[in-house]
């Protein structure tokens, strides 16, 4: 089977290397203020990017622009960066890194600043590799400025918080008593001061329109699948009178449900996973020449891992996935017999119903609603409660499936 393992790592590589990229049309500006018109890599990114890929045309060669000669670009209805020279704050946000300076911590940087809300205030938005989220305004022609929000300890055992940001709102972008209120229970949250910067925008000028952005939304699915599994099981040493046995592969039916995250960035290309699957009765005997061996394996497994989705049309898509098998499981029957071939019954040692986890791989194709997968389950010791024993337990299946459920996120919200 690690032949298996190898042409599935092969498959997953080569199909990443062939997947299919999105550019969208849109523009840049550069330095000298020039407009390009291109085809951009919409890449749907989770942080804020420092560079981009571009193509001049359909068949064009693939380019790449670097934040250091481009001033802004955009994909139509998608999104919009600017570029800015601003001061950020750097503080960190895990909570065994919170100082009890209530003050930010200023850096000049310069970034890709994605543009939320555009008019007479402006709304920007940043997301960094170590830097949470972090939001930036402007009014009229004025300098972008960080809105300011940290949390801090002001004594060993307790946290507060700077919210500045209602403060500088209120001097800056304020429009009538309705501000206050909203001032009053706003969050510092995209959702929240998107909403406020639109209202203020409206409340000045009151033929204000929202432009139309699309974006990424997850969705949640339920699977059922059911399939064929090749196991085998062998015990290489023990104790007593198992060892060196090979009980051989057996033909199994598996039957799942699989509940998916798809994740709304990155073009909808990432899931997260939860699968429970019922194992059927793996039974089978060894006959030697005194002795015959029996052993018997039935469970429930509950894995958890990551899809990735390579889009091949609108309907179809390839996705491989990797997954961390057996946490927790339900053991069903677990047990191991023996008996001399002058005797009729077997003596029975049923084993402890906990053994250690595994990974899986797999690869598979989905059309619409209907999916295809195969799958190669990493050797596994399920006798692992028994130090005396070292088992191994592998396995491959190929299953069928079917999407009985599907909601989407929300409809498209306004930038």
């Amino acid at each position: 089977m690690n032949k298996i393992l190898i042409l599935v790592i092969l498959v997953i590589v080569s199909i990443n290397c062939f997947g299919q990229n999105y550019y969208k049309k849109g523009y840049f500006i550069d330095n000298k203020n020039i407009r390009t018109d291109c085809l951009i890599k919409n890449s749907d990114w989770l942080r804020n990017p420092t560079q981009f890929k571009y193509k001049l045309s359909e068949n064009g060669e693939i380019q790449e622009a670097d934040i250091k000669y481009v001033k802004e670009f955009a994909i139509a209805d998608y999104y919009k960066y600017i570029r800015a020279n601003v001061n950020v704050d750097i503080s960190p946000s895990g909570l065994k890194d919170i100082s009890a300076d209530k003050n930010p911590v200023w850096q000049n940087k310069q970034l890709f600043l994605k543009v939320l809300v555009e008019g007479e205030a402006s709304l920007y938005y940043y997301f960094g590799s170590k830097i949470d989220d972090r939001f930036f305004y402007s009014c009229k022609d004025s300098v972008i400025k960080q809105l300011i929000y940290k949390e801090y300890m002001y004594d060993t055992d307790h946290t507060a918080y700077n919210d500045s940001f209602r403060i500088q709102l209120k001097n800056d972008v304020h429009c009538s008593f309705d501000s206050d209120i909203e001032l009053a229970n706003m969050t510092y949250t995209k959702s929240d001061l998107v909403k406020y910067f639109i209202d203020y925008n409206t409340c000045i000028d009151p033929t204000y329109k929202v432009p139309e952005r699309k974006h990424g939304k997850g969705e949640f699915s339920l699977a059922l699948a059911a399939g064929l599994a090749y196991s085998s099981f062998s015990i290489p040493k023990d104790s007593k009178v198992y060892a060196n046995t090979d009980f051989g592969g057996k033909f199994m039916n598996n039957y799942s449900l699989e509940f998916e995250f798809i994740l709304p960035f990155n073009n909808r290309k990432w899931g997260v996973v939860l699968s429970p699957t019922y194992q059927s009765l793996y039974h089978t005997n060894k006959l030697g020449d005194f002795r015959s061996l029996m052993f018997d394996f039935e469970s429930i497994d509950l894995a958890i891992g990551l899809k990735h989705y390579l889009f091949l049309n609108n309907n179809t898509k390839l996705f491989f996935g990797c997954y961390l098998n057996s946490i927790p499981n339900y053991c069903i029957k677990l047990r191991i017999g023996n008996k001399l071939n002058t005797t009729k019954d077997y003596f029975y040692q049923d084993m402890a119903d906990l053994y250690n986890p595994n990974f899986i791989v797999g690869a598979g194709l989905e059309y619409k609603n209907l999916f295809a997968s195969l799958k190669y389950y990493t050797p596994q010791n399920i006798l692992s409660r028994y130090p005396s024993y070292d088992s191994k337990y592998e396995k491959i299946s190929f299953n069928i499936g079917y999407k009985i459920l599907r909601i989407k996120g929300g409809k498209n919200r306004k930038d």
